[in-house]
């Protein structure tokens, strides 16, 4: 092979070398631009579920039961209203719903009527004076039925819609405690908590 020849196939393979190299760059760059993109969509997904469930904290639906005369009879339904940054003491003002507000009493034992620790519907809707098929009492029954078994725990039943007796209460120190007590009831698992709860309602 002559002198010339060897050099003419030594920058042929540098070139086609600096080809690949470059080709292998650009591959990589690609790599890392497409990855860039997906991590920017799943930051951008991530802060909008962060900003749904912060408007969903802020913006919680209460459902009090309203009393009103009709026809000379008071029907008490529940009705939803949001609480957009509010709290449920809020509704003692009136200024989102018409009709009396009648809160609920705070103890589970009231609910729970053949203390098995649950709360049915039947038993729901005897209590508050409704009967099962009412429209307004399936969707706050459903509302607070977080795992659909058609029962409610102590946890549930308190972290549900409802407007409590405590919740319109105007001791600052009880009502505190009613909160912190809820909360609590709230994140233990639902069917190992209803006892403990219920002495702990019961103290209310």
């Amino acid at each position: 092979m002559k002198f010339y020849d060897s050099i003419l196939i030594g920058t042929t393979l540098l070139v086609f070398g600096q080809s690949a190299q470059a080709s292998m760059w650009q591959a990589i760059g690609r790599e890392f631009t497409n990855m860039g993109k997906h991590i920017a969509k799943d930051l951008i997904n991530v802060g909008l579920k962060a900003v749904n469930e912060t408007m969903n904290i802020g913006c919680r639906t209460a459902c009090p039961r309203l009393c009103e005369d009709k026809v000379g009879m008071y029907f008490c339904p529940f009705v939803c209203v949001p609480l957009c940054n509010r709290g449920k003491r809020s509704l003692r003002k009136g200024s989102d719903y018409s009709g009396h507000l009648m809160p609920m009493p705070n103890k589970f034992s009231a609910y729970d009527l053949n203390d098995d620790g649950v709360v049915s519907v039947k038993e729901f809707a005897f209590v508050t004076g409704h009967t099962m098929d009412q429209n307004d009492l399936k969707t706050v029954f459903a509302l607070a039925d977080r795992n659909g078994d058609n029962v409610l725990t102590s946890g549930e039943l308190y972290g549900g819609p409802f407007v409590f007796e405590m919740d319109l209460n105007d001791n600052d120190y009880q009502y505190c405690q009613y909160i912190i007590n809820r909360r609590t009831q709230s994140t233990r698992q639902p069917h190992t908590q209803s006892v403990k709860t219920k002495d702990i309602t019961n103290k209310l």
